[in-house]
């Protein structure tokens, strides 16, 4: 327990002692939310430009009007992992099915 009440660490500067850990994802998507185009630019870059024609496609897609733009730039910077573990990615050579049964302790 700490010595001091909250308002003595808010006054006093002690309220976030710890360092803070945001996440790079949630960097990436709070920019794709605020220009989508730019979210992707960036999003392609960590992957070295792989497929610099989704930069073109949210960049029109942003012109034409924001909403599709942003989905489109939500989705890429989301689902298409790359090198990145941004979601689920079984190393190994089976379907999604028999890795749950695998984890399961089922043997196939």
């Amino acid at each position: 327990m700490s010595a001091y009440s909250t308002y003595d660490r808010i006054m006093e500067g002690g309220f976030i002692a710890e360092d803070i850990c945001i996440p790079r994802k949630f960097l990436v998507n709070l920019v794709t939310i605020f220009f989508p185009p730019l979210g992707v630019i960036y999003h392609q870059y960590l992957l070295e430009f792989p497929e610099p024609t989704k930069i073109f496609i949210s960049i029109i897609l942003t012109a034409l009007f924001y909403f599709p733009g942003l989905i489109y730039s939500l989705n890429v910077v989301s689902c298409s992992g790359g090198n990145q573990n941004l979601g689920y990615c079984g190393s190994s050579d089976t379907d999604a099915t028999e890795d749950v049964l695998i984890n399961a302790g089922v043997n196939t």
